[in-house]
């Protein structure tokens, strides 16, 4: 099985983490965004965590149409 091409929209250096944090991958049908951030209360109630989920939900609803 191909896998889908994946670009990297966000990457951290930290040695405990693999590098890529946020990518999407582009499907025939539609746009899939993974977000590898945010755990607890304090990470989902930050305004710019809000924000970057906001924006990938615009972002991938404006590519799949």
């Amino acid at each position: 099985m191909d896998l889908p091409k994946v670009d990297v929209l966000l990457r951290t250096n930290h040695p405990k983490s693999n590098g890529p944090l946020m990518w999407v991958s582009p499907l025939p049908a539609s746009v899939v965004v993974v977000l590898q951030l945010g755990h607890g209360r304090g990470a989902n109630t930050d305004p710019n965590w809000q924000r970057l989920v906001r924006n990938a939900i615009v972002f991938a609803g404006s590519k799949a149409s």
